[in-house]
């Protein structure tokens, strides 16, 4: 049975007196205590008396916190509990390990309790964690262990998992990992060297980002719809052939151009702040949206994206504008660019742009389409300061 309690802040008071003293420092609790969205910046004069040995250093305006049949046996040896995530959470289907000095996952076995309508797991926290043990995840659909010290996933069985969550950790590789029910799987902020025989077939959204990856080849990811390795060391994508992925994030990597792009149902498409000098050759008909800013782009030719809706191109190099196919964009962002020239019949077409964001009018270039002498003298003042 789980109960469901909101306090306001005085009851809170008179709860916090009542618990401090004995139940919670001697790792009674075995009931629940759920504290739903007490919403008061004074919250933290009076409730940090119950949880100050948790290690939370800031607490936000909006608590949710929830000990769901759990045995919290030395609770003040948890620490760096996350402001956000301000619990140890499990439930019939979802596992929350978050801050809790995790570094290796193993030795897991069944633990359950019963009712008459539903199964719960029980987590047992202890003084000194190294290791997660005695948790049964077998039923399990999501699980969080972010913000940990796992440098590795040994073999469990999570046959029905269908969300994995191990950012801020220190893995170096994932090999052999077969969850095949998977569907979203966030490694983020790692230490990822490279992938090998990732077999997650139904994976919908992978999140790499922030790691050090200079190659992607070696996991079979067919229905793979979402893909985010911001932040890498990638220098191409040479390879690269998933064909129903519909978002891409390459930003802030090392690429030098993006001709390797090659997805034909993509719908968007981050580039930004790589050492992109030009674009040419871009077919890419399903496209919506593409970021090519804090590039170093020197001119764009033959870019046949004939749905694209918006495109960022600021702070690059670009001198010379030439786009065909803007029937349908609504934002067009070329602010920072040193733009001498705009094909006129380019003109033409961004005058109907809803959202035209440059540093000049389209009225500061001539019928032939180069920017007028005395605007063109002023603008080399400014790009030579």
């Amino acid at each position: 049975m789980k109960y469901n309690y909101t306090f306001s802040l005085t009851e809170l008071s008179y709860l916090l007196r009542a618990l401090s003293d004995s139940i919670l420092w001697s790792g009674g609790l075995d009931e629940i205590v759920y504290i739903y969205e007490i919403q008061t910046k004074d919250l933290e004069s009076v409730y940090i008396k119950i949880i100050k040995n948790l290690g939370i250093k800031k607490l936000s305006d909006r608590i949710s916190i929830e000990f769901t049949y759990n045995e919290l046996l030395v609770i003040d040896a948890v620490s760096n509990i996350s402001s956000t995530y301000n619990q140890s959470h499990l439930s019939d289907k979802s596992i929350f390990l978050d801050k809790l000095g995790i570094s290796i996952l193993q030795d897991i076995q069944k633990k359950k309790e019963r009712s008459k309508k539903n199964t719960h797991y029980k987590n047992h926290i202890k003084e000194g964690i190294t290791d997660i043990s005695s948790i049964n995840i077998n039923g399990a659909e999501i699980l969080n262990i972010n913000y940990n010290n796992i440098t590795h996933l040994e073999a469990y069985d999570v046959k029905n998992l269908k969300r994995l969550n191990l950012n801020n950790n220190k893995i170096e590789k994932i090999e052999n990992l077969d969850v095949k029910k998977l569907k979203y799987l966030d490694v983020s902020n790692n230490k990822l060297t490279n992938i090998q025989h990732l077999n997650v077939k139904n994976l919908s959204a992978l999140d790499m980002s922030e790691n050090q990856l200079s190659e992607i080849h070696g996991f079979n990811v067919k229905e793979l719809k979402s893909l985010i390795l911001r932040g890498n060391q990638l220098t191409n994508i040479l390879g690269f052939d998933v064909k129903r992925l519909q978002e891409l994030n390459l930003n802030e990597n090392q690429l030098t151009n993006i001709q390797d792009v090659n997805v034909k149902n993509l719908l968007e498409l981050s580039l930004s702040g790589n050492y992109i000098v030009n674009v040419d050759g871009i077919d890419l008909k399903s496209l919506r949206f593409i970021d090519l800013s804090f590039n170093k782009i020197k001119k764009i030719k033959n870019f046949d994206c004939k749905n694209l809706e918006i495109l960022y191109l600021f702070s690059n190099n670009i001198q010379k504008l030439e786009l065909s196919h803007l029937e349908n964009m609504t934002t067009l962002d070329i602010r920072n660019n040193p733009i001498i020239y705009i094909n006129p019949e380019t003109i033409m077409k961004m005058r109907k742009i809803p959202d035209l964001i440059m540093d000049n009018h389209l009225d500061d270039y001539d019928k032939n389409g180069y920017l007028k002498q005395g605007i063109f003298s002023r603008m080399k003042q400014i790009f030579n300061k």
